[in-house]
């Protein structure tokens, strides 16, 4: 059984409802996820915890969307990766309203 055969059954065995297979999925994912999201994120371990944590909290709620046409893990990483992009624009226009709230631009 190839990588994406075994990715796509886990995947209908969570669609399912099958807890012992997310935690599965989970064990397994989790660690290279996370190496994943540290590199990203210049080693803040906090940081990429959070992005991993929502990355599983994503991938389960659109786990329906995945057609497994790729590996799972790829699928995930992709999601990882856009939770972190996400963050990152967040947090430089929080950064741009802040600065013109503290010159005084907005009154």
């Amino acid at each position: 059984m190839t990588v994406v055969h075994a990715d796509r059954a886990i995947a209908k065995k969570i669609l399912r409802g099958d807890e012992n297979a997310f935690r599965e999925l989970f064990d397994s994912f989790f660690p290279r996820l996370y190496r994943f999201a540290l590199v990203r994120l210049n080693g803040d371990q906090e940081e990429a915890r959070e992005m991993v944590q929502q990355t599983f909290c994503k991938a389960f709620e659109r786990l329906d969307s995945y057609r497994g046409e790729a590996s799972l893990y790829g699928w995930m990483c992709q999601i990882c990766r856009n939770t972190i992009t996400d963050m990152g624009r967040r947090r430089q226009r929080s950064a741009a309203s802040r600065a013109i709230w503290n010159c005084g631009v907005i009154a």
